[in-house]
């Protein structure tokens, strides 16, 4: 259905539940400046106050289609570095994800899924 249903930032991507209601998606975020950010919206006829000081783009990198194994995706968060995924789902179940670039593309690899132990602290399973 296209929707994005949960977003978290992290190192120049935005991880995002969706466009489809299993899937995770990557998204890299690109910036224009503000010359590039005129010319799309008409050139220099634009009047400078109306004119943005940058243009955030979002360009698709991945999407895994099942990263809950079909259930539905609920939420994201991203580490304070960017590079380690959380992502929770219908399933019950909590995975973690490392996002790196691939051939110049970003992409996520599964980690392990973590669950809580039987001291309520946070193990993750590879």
């Amino acid at each position: 259905d296209g929707s994005l249903f949960a977003l978290a930032l992290a190192e120049k991507a935005l991880v995002a539940a969706g466009p489809r209601p299993s899937a995770l998606s990557v998204w890299a975020i690109e910036l224009s400046q503000p010359a590039a950010a005129a010319a799309a919206l008409g050139g220099a006829d634009v009047a400078p106050a109306l004119a943005p000081s940058l243009v955030l783009s979002l360009r698709q990198e991945c999407s895994l289609e099942h990263a809950h194994g079909g259930a539905e995706v609920r939420c994201v968060c991203a580490s304070e570095d960017g590079r380690t995924i959380l992502s929770g789902g219908a399933d019950g179940h909590a995975r973690v994800w490392k996002l790196r670039v691939q051939l110049g593309k970003l992409e996520l690899t599964p980690l392990g899924m973590a669950v809580h132990s039987a001291h309520s602290k946070l193990a993750v399973h590879a």
